[in-house]
């Protein structure tokens, strides 16, 4: 896991995995964590190369 503070850096990073052609997936949290939020996050690792 890589710990993002800064949206300009997570635009690099997004935009490198977009260049080497790679699926990215998206799980909004809006600041709480629960269940639903990592059943989402796994279902997203299972089914692209990058998840934010």
């Amino acid at each position: 896991m890589r710990i993002v503070e800064k949206i300009a850096d997570l635009k690099t990073i997004i935009k490198a995995q977009k260049r080497e052609e790679k699926t990215i997936g998206f799980v909004p949290t809006m600041g709480y964590l629960h269940d639903g939020h990592l059943s989402l996050v796994e279902t997203s690792l299972r089914h692209n190369d990058f998840t934010v």
